[in-house]
C-alpha cells in the first residue's frame, strides 16, 4: 500500500469504518449499534448510512430497524473476483491438490497485517471448517498466516504482532517467546513449509507453503487442512504435494528463483 503525504478524505474514511462494523457474527445492526461500534456521532452515522442506502451499499429493514450490507457490494466482489489473475492461474492446481490429498484446501492473500481467503474447497464428507472465501483473518492466525509472516521485514512483523495482540485476548507471545517465534519463522523460510497439529483448532492439522510472485514477494499462501488423526498418517505425502503445488503456482506467477524445500529424508 502506498504511503503518500496527503490527508485522508474524512467522509470516505468514516464510511469505511461503518462498513467494517458489520461482521459475520453481527450482520445486522441498529443505528445505535453502528454508532457504538464506530464511536462516530450518531447524526454522522445516520447521514452516511442513508447515503450508502441510496447507493445500494447497505439495506435498511424497516421491520427490524436494522441495517445490513447491500447487494451492491456483491457486484464489487464480482468485479474483484474476475480480475484475480492469481486465482485464475492457480485454481486448476489447487483443485488437483484437493483431489490428491482428499482434504480441505485453502489459499489466502495477504492484506497488510491481515489475510483474506480467496479459495476454499472442502471435502464433501467429514470435517468441515467455518472459513469462507472473502473471510478476513489476522496474519498470525493459523498455518497460512505463519507461512506469509515468515517473509515480512522486522518492522512489518513487529507491527503485525502488535496489531494481533490488540485484536486477540491471548497474546502471540503467550504461545511463543520472541526467540522461539523467530526460530519458527526462520525454519519456515529455510524449508518452505509449515506443519501444525492442534495449534489453531483442536483436532485439526494443517500443512502450508508460501507462494512467490515474479518479484520474489510472498503475498499468498496455500494450505491443506484435515483431521489430525488422518493427517498424521499422510504428513509427508501432503507436505510434498503442498510444496509442489506452491512451487507450480509461483512459476505461473513468474517466479524464477529457487524454491525452499524441506528435507524429507528422515
Amino acid at each position: 500500500m502506498r504511503e503518500l503525504q496527503i490527508q485522508l478524505n474524512r467522509s470516505v474514511d468514516r464510511a469505511i469504518e461503518i462498513l467494517d462494523a458489520f461482521t459475520l457474527q453481527r450482520p445486522a445492526l441498529t443505528l445505535d449499534e453502528v454508532t457504538a461500534a464506530t464511536g462516530l456521532p450518531k447524526a454522522t452515522v445516520y447521514r452516511i448510512l442513508y447515503t450508502m442506502e441510496r447507493r445500494g451499499l447497505v439495506f435498511y429493514d424497516s421491520t427490524s430497524a436494522r441495517y445490513r450490507l447491500g447487494f451492491k457490494l456483491l457486484e464489487y466482489g464480482g468485479i474483484l473476483t474476475s480480475t484475480l489473475d492469481v486465482l485464475q492461474e492457480c485454481e486448476e492446481l489447487l483443485d488437483g491438490l484437493q483431489r490428491d490429498t482428499r482434504q480441505s484446501v485453502i489459499m489466502s492473500m495477504r492484506q497488510q497485517c491481515g489475510m483474506v481467503y480467496i479459495y476454499r474447497r472442502e471435502v464433501t464428507e467429514g470435517l468441515k471448517f467455518s472459513s469462507f472465501v472473502g473471510q478476513r483473518r489476522p496474519l498470525l492466525y493459523g498455518v497460512l498466516g505463519w507461512v506469509m509472516a515468515a517473509y515480512l521485514s522486522e518492522e512489518e512483523l513487529r507491527n503485525c504482532i502488535d496489531e494481533f495482540n490488540q485484536q486477540c485476548t491471548s497474546s502471540v507471545a503467550a504461545a511463543d517467546t520472541a526467540e522461539a517465534m523467530h526460530a519458527r519463522l526462520a525454519q519456515i523460510r529455510a524449508e518452505g513449509v509449515y506443519i501444525e497439529f492442534d495449534e489453531t483448532i483442536a483436532g485439526v492439522a494443517g500443512v502450508g507453503a508460501p507462494v512467490f510472485d515474479a518479484l520474489g514477494r510472498v503475498n499468498y499462501g496455500i494450505a491443506v487442512l484435515g483431521p489430525s488423526v488422518q493427517m498424521s498418517e499422510t504428513t509427508a505425502d501432503v507436505q510434498r504435494r503442498v510444496q509442489e503445488t506452491a512451487k507450480a503456482i509461483s512459476r505461473r506467477l513468474g517466479y524464477t528463483g529457487s524454491y525452499p524445500q524441506a528435507d524429507r529424508s528422515n
